[in-house]
């Protein structure tokens, strides 16, 4: 998981889900392995980013019963930044633990040697950390496939998650002179407070070079250039 902002004024952050490979060496925890590439992989949109100091890396995770216990190394320790980036942040290394590994429900954070409800100088909830409801803090509509930078052809199948009004998913496609070249919707499997996908086939009219999708409804928007 990485954080963006939200299109719309107010510059509020939500969490989006990219879907990497990431090469580890043989027997790597999953989640460890999850967490690391958080810290270090930089997303593959550069509209998202990660709040986690530079340099900043897992040194130990351990599980006791349902509950992961991360350890985290100095960096994480020294870093300072406001109170709403600082929780952003612990569910954004929450949601990315406990999607890497189902068996996860919670987190425990081991950070300048203790165990501690403390990130970046801020309180971020009780231990052991568990998620947030996804409509605080997960962005209402992901474009999933096409990532950012893939290539197309003319006709190609765009594929999402999102927890909007009635599941109609609005769908705009630019060209690079930011000419609206197709225009259309879809409807997600479940919404309204409930998170559903979306995977619906689109036939551009012709044209060619950079183009940028944008899928959203009611204000709530993202983009995958």
């Amino acid at each position: 998981y990485y954080v963006g902002r939200d299109l719309q004024p107010g510059d509020r952050r939500y969490l989006f889900r990219e879907f990497r490979r990431v090469q580890t060496e043989g027997g790597s925890d999953p989640a460890a392995a999850a967490v690391q590439a958080m810290l270090t992989l930089p997303p593959l949109d550069p509209d998202y980013f990660s709040p986690w100091p530079a340099g900043a890396s897992v040194t130990g995770l351990s599980r006791i019963g349902d509950t992961a216990v991360i350890t985290f190394s100095d960096e994480v320790a020294r870093h300072r930044t406001d109170a709403n980036t600082a929780r952003i942040a612990a569910q954004q290394m929450v949601y990315t633990v406990t999607a890497a590994d189902r068996s996860v429900h919670s987190v425990r954070m081991v950070i300048d040697g203790q165990q501690t409800t403390t990130l970046f100088g801020h309180q971020v909830g009780a231990q052991p950390l568990t998620r947030a409801p996804e409509v605080d803090v997960v962005a209402p509509v992901w474009i999933i496939d096409p990532y950012h930078g893939a290539q197309v052809g003319r006709s190609f199948a765009v594929y999402g998650t999102a927890n909007v009004f009635e599941a109609t998913v609005s769908i705009e496609v630019r060209d690079s002179a930011g000419d609206v070249v197709l225009e259309t919707f879809t409807t997600a499997t479940s919404g309204t407070g409930t998170r559903g996908t979306f995977d619906t086939d689109l036939r551009l009219p012709g044209s060619s070079g950079p183009l940028t999708i944008t899928v959203g409804v009611f204000g709530a928007a993202a983009e995958a250039p």
